[in-house]
Parts: C-alpha cells; structure tokens; sequence
C-alpha cells in the first residue's frame, strides 16, 4: 500500500459534524463489526476494504 499510486482517505476528523465524516464513521463502524464477528481473519479484509473505500471515494464521491 505504501508504493501505491492510489490516494488513500485519512482517519482523521478536521470537523465536528456528521456530513463531513461519513466516509470515517462507515468505514469504522464496518471494521468494528468485522472484528467482534471475524477477530483475527478480518484484518485481511479491513485492509482490502480500506483499499476499495478510497478508491470508490477517489472516483465517485470526490467533490
């Protein structure tokens, strides 16, 4: 992931509103479910969701 070309969306919240961090909150609430229902085998699979979210953003969502 660190070679890669893609832009990647950051974890952190520069503002305090729902709208603006939608993107973050999905994205943990989705890795907060893998873990407690996968433990360990959804690590793999929160990377590869990671990967696939920014470049869905990057494309689609992007303002």
């Amino acid at each position: 992931i660190l070679n890669a070309e893609i832009p990647l969306f950051s974890l952190k919240i520069k503002k305090f509103n729902l709208k603006d961090n939608v993107l973050q909150i999905v994205f943990l609430v989705i890795c907060l479910l893998l873990v407690v229902l996968l433990q360990y085998m959804a690590i793999p699979l929160i990377i590869i969701f990671y990967v696939v979210l920014s470049v869905v953003n990057n494309m689609f969502l992007k303002k």
